[in-house]
C-alpha cells in the first residue's frame, strides 16, 4: 500500500555506494599497514570478520533507509484498490437515537459519508429502545410524511453548500475560506439526494442508513446499549463485514485514512485500534476510547455471542467493551498497530479565533460546544476519526477544510520577535512558517506536503502579450518559442488589456478621488488585474483543461527564461519540497521568479519583516532547497505555475470588492494566509526583461508604480529615484545562479 520514492532510492544508493567505498578503502588500508608492520602475520581472518562486521552495519543502514522509502502518505488510491481487489467490507455502526440521528443525519449524507472509497463502508445509525418514542422516530418509521422532514432537511437550504445548516446558530463562523464561492458546491451534487426522489427516499434511507435494536436500552451513559449493539452484530453480521467500527454521531470519520489503516492489518488477523484512554480522574488500565474504534473479523468472532450475560459491566461502555475484547479475544486497544497510526484517533480540546484560543462556547440551547472558526490543523491532516462536533455546520465546515487541504496561517496581534510557540501549536506545522512568523513571531516547523502518486507535469502554458504592440508580439514568440520544448505543451497566446488605452483618455485619478478609492490602482495595475481576470475565467471554463487536472505556466511577454529552461522545471516540479505541493491536495502556487525590493529586518517583526533575510533563512531549512516560502516582501506575477484550484481561488480574489484596490502581487499574501502553499523557485527560472520596466520603446509604458521604489537602507525606507536595469538585476537577484 505504499508509494516508492524513487528519487529516495536514488539518493540512499548513492549513499551505500559512498558508504561501501568508504569501508572498502578503509579495510585495505588496515591490511596494508598491517602487513607491512610485520609480513609474517596473517591478518586476513581477522579482518575478514571486520570487513563483515562493517558489512552488517551497512546491511542495517540499508534496510533502515529502505523502511523510510516506502511513506505513509498519497496512500489513499492504493488502499482503496487493495482493499477493493480483496473484497473487503466495512461495517460502521453510529451509536445514536432518532433525535441524534435526524440531526445528524443531513451533515454526515453531505460531508464524510461521500468521501472516496464510501463504496466499501456500510454506515448505520443504530437506534435501541427510544426507537418507538418520539416525533423524530415517527418520521423514521414512516409513520409521518417523510417529505416533510428529512427529505426537507436534505434539501431545505440552499447554504448548505456553504455549510451553514443551522439557521438558529448564534456563532458565524469566522474562519478563512468560508465565503460562499469558496463552497463545494460537489457535496451538494454528489450527495445521496441527487439520486433520489422524495416517493423512494424513505424506503431507501431507512434501509440503508438505520438499524434498530429494540432490546437494546437507549439510555446515558449507553453501557448497556453498546454491549448489546456488539451482542448483536456478533451474531448476526460477524461473517458478512471484514471490518466493525463503532462511533459517536459527533465524530467525523475520515474514510480514505481509515482505508490507510485497514489495508495494513489483514482482516484475518488481530485489530483493535482506536483513541487510548487511561480515566479522567482515577487512572485505570488502558482503553479504545468511544468516539471512534475499529475491530478486525477476526477479533469480533473471538467474542462470545453471549456478551450481555458475560460482560463485566463499568461506568463507561468504552472500558467495559475494551475489557470484553481483551478478556475474550487477548488484545488490548493498539496492541500490534504501527506507531503511525498512533495519533490518528483525534479528540478537539480548543478553537482559534482573531488571535486568540478558546475551550468550548455556549450556543442558544445552552449546550456546550468547540466551534469551528479558523479551518484545518496540521494534526488533523492524516487523522482517523476527529471528535467533537456538536453543530452540524462545523462538521460541514471541516469536511470542507480536509477535502482542500489548506493549513491556515494563525494570525495574532501586535507580534514580537521570536515569541515561544503557544502550547497548543507546539505539535503543529503549517505550509509557510515564514508567513506565520511575520504574522506571530512563533518559529514554527513547516509541514512536508503528501507524497502524490502522481506527479502532475505542466500540460497547458499561457503567454500574456499586448497584439497592437509588434516588440510585444516579438517578445511573446520567442518566449513561446522556449515554452515549446516543455513535452506535450502547446503555448497560447494570450491579448492582454493595454494599460494606456483603459479607460481612454479619461482622467482616472479624478474618477477615483474618494476616499473610499484610495490607495488607488494605477491604468498599467488595473490592466493586469483584468488581464487576468479574462485569463482566469478562459481557463477554468476550459473542460480540457479542468478534466486533465494538469498544472497551468502563466508567464507575460516581457520575461527572460532560463537556458535550460523545461529542464529546471521539469527537475524541480518533482522535488519534494518546492514542487510537489502542487500535485497532492494542498495544491498552490509556485513562482519562477520574484522581485523582492529589501533585505527586511527579519528577525524584527513589523509591517518590514518580509524580504531577503526572512527568504534566506527560509531556504536554509533545507541543506539543498531549490524555492523558500512566500514573505511579505515578495512581488511579481510575471511567471509562475499553479494548480486549477489555485487559480479558481485566485479568481475568487480578484472578484471580491474589499481586494478591488489591491495589485495582483497581493493575491500571493492572500493564497499563503488560506493555508496553500506559495514558493519561489531560486535560482530563478525567469526574471523580467528591460522591456518590461521601461516600455516597448514607450516611455509611458513602464513597470507598476507601486513596486517603482528602491530602499535606502534595504530595510524600510522607500524613495522613488531612477535606477537602471543592471542595479536592478544585482538588488532583486535577477539571475539564473544561486
Amino acid at each position: 500500500i505504499f508509494i516508492f520514492d524513487y528519487y529516495l532510492l536514488i539518493t540512499v544508493i548513492i549513499y551505500l555506494l559512498f558508504l561501501f567505498l568508504f569501508l572498502f578503502i578503509i579495510y585495505f588500508a588496515i591490511f596494508f599497514v598491517k602487513q607491512k608492520q610485520n609480513p609474517s602475520m596473517h591478518y586476513t581472518n581477522s579482518l575478514m570478520k571486520l570487513f563483515l562486521a562493517l558489512l552488517l552495519v551497512v546491511g542495517f543502514t540499508t534496510v533502515t533507509c529502505l523502511g523510510v522509502l516506502f511513506r505513509p502518505d498519497g496512500r489513499q488510491n492504493e488502499s482503496f484498490n487493495i482493499l477493493q481487489r480483496q473484497d473487503r467490507k466495512v461495517l460502521v455502526l453510529i451509536n445514536s437515537d432518532c433525535n441524534m440521528a435526524v440531526e445528524m443525519l443531513a451533515v454526515v449524507l453531505h460531508t464524510w459519508s461521500q468521501a472516496f472509497g464510501r463504496e466499501l463502508v456500510t454506515i448505520k445509525f443504530v437506534i435501541g429502545d427510544s426507537g418507538g418514542e418520539g416525533k423524530a422516530c415517527q418520521y423514521i418509521r414512516g409513520e409521518e410524511s417523510v417529505s416533510s422532514f428529512l427529505w426537507s432537511s436534505m434539501k431545505h437550504k440552499e447554504n448548505e453548500r456553504n455549510g451553514d445548516y443551522d439557521a438558529d446558530d448564534d456563532d458565524n463562523n469566522d474562519g478563512r475560506g468560508s465565503s460562499k464561492e469558496e463552497g463545494d458546491s460537489s457535496l451538494k451534487n454528489n450527495s445521496v439526494t441527487s439520486a433520489l426522489h422524495p416517493n423512494h427516499f424513505h424506503q431507501q434511507l431507512v434501509s440503508d442508513f438505520f438499524m434498530f435494536l429494540p432490546h437494546c436500552e437507549d439510555s446515558y451513559p449507553p453501557v448497556h446499549k453498546v454491549v448489546c449493539m456488539w451482542e448483536h452484530v456478533r451474531k448476526e453480521y460477524a461473517l458478512d463485514y471484514d471490518y466493525f467500527a463503532k462511533m459517536d454521531a459527533d465524530t467525523y470519520l475520515n474514510i480514505p485514512n481509515l482505508l490507510v489503516l485497514l489495508a495494513k492489518h489483514s482482516s484475518l488477523e488481530h485489530l483493535f485500534a482506536g483513541g487510548i484512554g487511561t480515566g479522567r480522574d482515577d487512572p485505570i488500565p488502558p482503553f479504545c476510547m468511544g468516539p471512534f474504534y475499529v475491530l478486525s473479523q477476526f477479533t469480533l468472532q473471538m467474542l462470545p455471542t453471549n456478551l450481555l450475560e458475560v460482560a463485566t459491566f463499568h461506568s463507561n461502555s468504552d472500558v467495559t467493551f475494551s475489557r470484553v475484547v481483551e478478556e475474550f479475544a487477548g488484545r488490548r486497544c493498539m496492541q500490534d498497530v504501527g506507531s503511525l497510526f498512533r495519533w490518528v484517533f483525534l479528540n478537539r480540546y480548543w478553537y482559534f479565533k482573531n488571535g486568540t484560543f478558546g475551550t468550548h462556547r455556549l450556543n442558544s440551547k445552552n449546550q456546550f460546544f468547540i466551534p469551528f472558526t479558523h479551518g484545518l490543523q496540521s494534526s488533523f491532516l492524516w487523522a482517523v476519526s476527529v471528535h467533537p462536533f456538536k453543530r452540524k455546520k462545523d462538521m460541514a465546515l471541516f469536511h470542507r477544510s480536509i477535502t482542500q487541504g489548506l493549513l491556515p496561517i494563525f494570525p495574532f496581534p501586535n507580534p514580537a520577535p521570536n515569541t515561544p510557540v503557544h502550547e497548543n501549536l507546539r505539535t503543529m506545522c503549517v505550509y509557510n512558517p515564514s508567513l506565520q512568523y511575520e504574522m506571530s513571531g512563533m518559529k514554527m516547523q513547516e509541514c512536508m506536503v503528501l507524497v502524490p502518486a502522481k506527479v502532475r507535469k505542466v500540460d497547458h502554458a499561457f503567454v500574456l502579450y499586448i497584439p497592437t504592440n509588434k516588440k510585444s508580439s516579438m517578445l511573446a514568440a520567442k518566449v513561446r518559442e522556449g515554452l515549446f520544448k516543455l513535452r506535450g505543451v502547446k503555448p497560447t497566446l494570450f491579448p492582454s488589456i493595454y494599460g494606456k488605452s483603459l479607460l481612454g483618455d479619461m482622467n482616472v485619478n479624478q474618477i477615483l478621488k474618494d476616499e473610499e478609492f484610495k490607495p488607488m490602482l494605477s491604468k498599467e495595475e488595473m490592466a493586469i488585474r483584468e488581464t487576468f481576470r479574462m485569463l482566469l475565467y478562459s481557463i477554468l471554463q476550459n473542460k480540457d483543461i479542468i478534466e486533465n487536472d494538469g498544472l497551468i505556466l502563466v508567464t507575460e511577454d516581457v520575461v527572460v527564461l532560463h537556458p535550460s529552461f523545461h529542464v529546471k522545471l521539469n527537475a524541480i516540479l518533482r522535488d519534494r519540497r518546492c514542487g510537489m505541493f502542487l500535485s497532492s491536495n494542498s495544491g498552490g502556487v509556485l513562482l519562477l521568479g520574484a522581485t523582492i525590493w529589501r533585505n527586511g529586518t527579519f528577525p524584527e517583526t513589523n509591517q518590514y519583516t518580509g524580504g531577503w533575510l526572512l527568504a534566506d533563512k527560509d531556504r536554509r531549512r533545507k541543506e539543498v532547497s531549490q524555492c523558500f516560502n512566500y514573505n511579505t516582501g515578495v512581488f511579481g506575477t510575471f511567471s509562475f505555475v499553479a494548480d486549477v484550484r489555485a487559480l479558481n481561488i485566485m479568481l475568487i480574489w480578484l472578484n471580491k470588492p474589499e481586494y478591488s484596490n489591491k495589485s495582483l502581487s497581493n493575491v500571493w499574501s492572500y493564497l499563503s494566509l488560506l493555508g496553500m502553499p506559495v514558493r519561489v523557485a531560486y535560482p530563478f527560472l525567469a526574471y523580467p526583461h528591460p522591456a518590461g520596466l521601461f516600455g516597448y520603446g514607450d516611455e509611458e509604458l513602464g513597470i507598476d508604480p507601486i513596486l517603482n521604489f528602491i530602499d535606502d537602507d534595504t530595510t524600510r525606507t522607500q524613495s522613488k529615484r531612477s535606477i537602471n536595469y543592471e542595479t536592478r538585476k544585482v538588488l532583486h537577484r535577477w539571475s539564473f545562479e544561486p
